[in-house]
């Protein structure tokens, strides 16, 4: 797929525009759900305060870079399965779902898309929205962009200069920061658009930035 924005983009850190050729690989269908994630409170002891005071059904936020990865190695332990963070190329796959709009949906943001600050629906700017509370994406993945936002695997890097081409994670560069992808509860309509970057300190725990597995 090509990933990124075309040269006549002025998102700097979205070029250039590259072609990535993907191994295969399955995605949650939803972001991690409180739920999921307080089976590895109770198991382990860490990260308690993600889930304290919150409802099952939401996406767990407020867990930084370092225990995402911890949560999908234990997850792996668990299930006998391998899960990770994907990798920025996964993610953008995975979300554009084969369409070439702003949003998965169209080029304008409409209303009741999505759960962001002006998004439209009954949860604009107030908080994060049950998971699944809105239509899925060509791939059958609900709330890619919006909601919360998703850690991935790369380090942080200026632009797409001498990214990887064969999906995998980008493991040079600002390594105590990630990336993050798709726009949070919080985030104007312009930060769902699917070719958005952000990038965060590793051990930042913000209640916008949640956690999506891919399992190999």
């Amino acid at each position: 797929f090509r990933m990124g924005s075309p040269s006549s983009s002025t998102e700097f850190d979205e070029r250039p525009q590259h072609e990535v050729r993907l191994r295969g690989f399955a995605m949650s269908r939803y972001e991690v759900s409180v739920a999921d994630f307080r089976r590895y409170v109770r198991a382990t002891g860490k990260s308690a305060a993600a889930v304290q005071g919150r409802k099952d059904n939401e996406p767990v936020t407020k867990v930084n870079w370092l225990e995402a990865v911890r949560y999908a190695k234990w997850l792996s332990a668990q299930t006998g399965r391998q899960y990770r963070l994907p990798t920025e190329a996964e993610w953008e796959y995975a979300a554009t779902a084969g369409v070439t709009s702003r949003f998965p949906w169209g080029d304008k943001i409409g209303k009741n898309q999505a759960n962001c600050f002006n998004c439209g629906s009954q949860w604009d700017a107030g908080g994060p929205a049950a998971v699944g509370s809105f239509k899925a994406n060509l791939f059958g993945l609900y709330d890619m962009t919006g909601n919360v936002s998703e850690w991935v695997q790369d380090c942080a890097n200026r632009n797409y200069t001498g990214a990887p081409v064969d999906g995998s994670a980008w493991q040079n560069g600002d390594c105590r920061q990630r990336m993050v992808r798709g726009g949070a509860f919080n985030s104007p309509a312009d930060s769902l658009r699917l070719k958005k970057r952000s990038q965060y300190a590793i051990d930042s725990n913000l209640n916008t930035i949640g956690i999506r597995l891919v399992r190999e």
